[in-house]
């Protein structure tokens, strides 16, 4: 009876409304305990279907029209068409339809099993008076159903309410124009209609009930909470939209540096906002010292003097994995540093997104805005998002540098750390927010040379190609080229070579650059000899070969694709796929190049496929392939694959390594690489093991090698107390032994 109703309603166009029913049995709560009296009107919506899966879309109209039943004893129950998933916000229902309560929720299957959350909603106020939380399998969908009814309007409910509430309450903020109708400017709590993620996907304390924005446990991690902006917000970096008065900020930062855990010494203001297209985040600086004296002076985007700068700067972890995401860093003159997180490290700098900001002054320091549009993340799928974040703030006359949540101060940039980041809860994205974007060039000459043998005049000649990005889902990116041209790519930085091998330059060009860190092969800890903030704070120096473009191999160099003995050789072709599905990060690069003589380069098809996994809490392993369709040397193909692995424990216990092998016509035998290292990376004692060997014939032409046919074995160990000296933060003694053999087992280098 129940699905042929949620059939029907489905369907349905116009207003029911059931006639008022006798009160029950029980008494219902008096107005002031949050509960519609007999006679009330309510307006119960379709609930929303959350994950999206078509073959459940259902269900949500049965549940309203459960829980209408449910409450038709109580009082006048209207069943709304439509709603769901981005339709319209519970409150303008109620508004519309002149209901002084509204209930309305979401719903979310996962294998044979639903969890339905629903909230009673006050229309006048604004405000969630009850709400629910119930799961069970899917077999038990109409009982569950009942008990959604039964949580909203009982008393017995209330233990309920509240561990839902923390989750799943989304609250406007007391009106501030005439009316009740939300001025420009003006944020109202989450939006849509439900949430999606209970407490127990927080990794962390549970979700801020509003109108509060933060909630922190014993161990200092936090949830913030998104509001919605409801008009626009002017990105002029003053704060002076009404909003910032109606939505409390995030405060309560924590010093990393230099006095790990003790409160920041100047006080830090952040509000999160969202609208359909972008998410804002906006910061109050306060400062004690007059401008004078603060240091900024870098305005060239992604400048590394931007570290040593006074800043503020956030990052997010739109996956919610806890080990990869994206950040964004401003000071107080406006300029700015952007840059992606792989694995705690590996930092991308070359990634330039699409965002704005603007910084400005106030009587007590310094402000900024923030506008990231959504189309220039990648997260995961749904409309209702779980993101970690993390605010930090670097003063640097001082040598301070604070986080949101702590951060260890051996760990290095905190940035970086982020399974220590906090969770941002009440996010949500349209759900056709996707991203497409087309880059078409052409290129036109004409020229006259009379000198010439045969002599010219007004020869024409021309080009064109395409680029394009395509959004395939919210988690995965597609980007295709044709007859590509990297006529704007930066130029490379100048180096000099005082050694015997080559040297190693970073990828520039654009098309390659996202998601750059999951082709990332072997890499182990985030070694930079850098600690927190971009000062000395206990991190091992580490071999020569603990970075890309040192002795450990490249099995893909993206560089290698295009070029080739110094010179460019014509792509015809190509696309990547990246992304990440659920615990899986994809990377797939299928290339097609032209003959180029002058480079001595045949037409050649270059493949990449690579998987990672992510395991435990900060641990991965992952699978690389490689194809070169004609070596270098001409004599078939060449292949390359491997295996690789990081295992991290505790906060600096860290094992790595990898195997991989390569197959080249002509080098058999002798075509391995490994590597296995062991990392205990603490503040006060290091200690780093680490060996390496690569093959005589090891050969990856999609890779980089800096050298062959050696063995190499490193230990190096550290003790750097921190005396209680005001002049002195902090010694370092140590030491460092690195050996190195030939392939015969020959003493090369010690």
């Amino acid at each position: 009876m129940r699905l042929l109703l949620a059939c029907t309603l489905s369907v349905v166009t116009v207003l029911l409304v059931a006639a008022p029913a006798a009160p029950a049995a029980q008494e219902l709560a008096a107005p002031d305990r949050g509960v519609p009296q007999a006679g009330d009107r309510v307006a119960v919506v379709p609930f929303a279907n959350i994950t999206g899966a078509p073959e459940d879309d259902w269900i949500g109209a049965g549940v309203a029209a459960t829980v209408a039943v449910d409450l038709e004893r109580v009082a006048s129950v209207a069943t709304v068409a439509g709603g769901g998933a981005g339709g319209e916000p519970a409150v303008e229902v109620g508004r519309r339809l002149g209901t002084p309560w509204v209930v309305a929720g979401g719903y979310q299957r996962i294998g044979d099993r639903i969890r339905i959350t629903a909230r009673l909603v006050h229309v006048a106020s604004g405000t969630v008076t009850r709400a629910a939380n119930v799961a069970g399998p899917l077999g038990e969908l109409f009982m569950l159903q009942d008990r959604v009814a039964a949580a909203l309007m009982q008393d017995d409910a209330a233990s309920i309410v509240e561990q839902a509430a923390a989750a799943a309450a989304r609250v406007r903020p007391p009106p501030a124009a005439a009316g009740g109708v939300p001025g420009a400017g003006e944020a109202q709590g989450g939006g849509g209609f439900a949430p999606v993620f209970s407490n127990a996907a927080i990794d962390g304390p549970p979700a801020p009930v509003p109108p509060e924005v933060l909630t922190r446990d014993a161990d200092g991690r936090a949830t913030v909470r998104a509001f919605r902006l409801t008009g626009e917000l002017d990105l002029d970096g003053s704060l002076r939209e009404a909003v910032y008065e109606q939505i409390r900020p995030v405060s309560g930062f924590i010093q990393q540096l230099p006095l790990e855990g003790a409160p920041a010494t100047e006080r830090t203001e952040v509000w999160v906002f969202f609208d359909e297209e972008n998410v804002y985040v906006a910061a109050r600086c306060w400062d004690s010292a007059p401008e004078d004296q603060w240091i900024a002076n870098e305005m060239q985007r992604d400048a590394f003097q931007l570290i040593n700068n006074d800043w503020f700067s956030v990052a997010f972890d739109t996956f919610y994995d806890r080990r990869n995401g994206m950040a964004f860093l401003v000071n107080p003159i406006g300029g700015f540093f952007d840059y992606e997180i792989s694995d705690e490290g590996s930092p991308n700098n070359d990634w330039n997104p699409v965002w704005d900001m603007r910084t400005g002054r106030f009587e007590g320091g310094w402000t900024v805005e923030m506008q990231v549009p959504f189309k220039s993340l990648r997260f995961q799928q749904g409309q209702s998002q779980l993101w970690g974040v993390q605010f930090a703030r670097r003063m640097r006359r001082k040598n301070e540098t604070a986080h949101l949540t702590p951060v260890p101060i051996a760990v290095g940039p905190g940035m970086f750390r982020l399974s220590a980041a906090a969770t941002l809860v009440g996010l949500e994205v349209a759900s056709q927010n996707r991203r497409l974007e087309v880059k078409p060039y052409a290129i036109g000459s004409s020229a006259t040379d009379l000198t010439a043998d045969p002599p010219f005049s007004n020869r024409g000649a021309g080009d064109g190609g395409i680029d394009a990005k395509w959004g395939v889902t919210q988690n995965l990116t597609a980007d295709f080229t044709y007859n590509t041209d990297f006529a704007q790519v930066e130029v490379d930085q100048q180096q000099v070579n005082l050694t015997r091998f080559s040297l190693f330059f970073p990828e520039k060009r654009e098309f390659f650059l996202e998601a750059r860190g999951i082709f990332d092969f072997g890499a182990g800890p985030n070694v930079l000899g850098t600690g927190g903030g971009g000062s000395s704070g206990g991190r091992l120096q580490g071999p020569p070969g603990t970075r890309a473009g040192s002795d450990v191999p490249l099995v893909f160099f993206s560089r290698r694709i295009g070029l080739q003995e110094g010179r460019t050789v014509p792509i015809v072709g190509g696309g990547r796929l990246t992304g990440k599905v659920g615990q899986f990060s994809i990377g797939a690069v299928n290339m097609q190049t032209d003959d180029a003589p002058a480079a001595n380069a045949m037409a050649t098809n270059f493949t990449v496929v690579r998987l990672k996994r992510d395991i435990l809490r900060r641990s991965r392993i992952g699978a690389i392939f490689t194809r070169r369709s004609v070596s270098l040397d001409r004599n078939g193909e060449n292949d390359a694959y491997g295996l690789d692995g990081s295992f991290a424990f505790y906060d600096n216990v860290t094992f790595n390594g990898y195997y991989a092998r390569t197959r080249t016509y002509g080098r058999e035998g002798d075509d391995t690489s490994y590597q296995a290292a062991f990392t205990y990376d603490a503040d006060l004692f290091g200690l780093q093991v680490d060996h390496l060997l690569v093959g005589k014939n090891f050969n990856p032409e999609i890779g980089f090698l800096r050298r062959l046919d050696f063995r190499r074995s490193f230990v190096a160990a550290h003790y750097r107390p921190r005396p209680a000296i005001e002049a002195i933060r902090q010694f370092t003694l140590g030491g460092s032994l690195d050996y190195i053999e030939n392939g015969a087992r020959d003493l090369e280098t010690r």
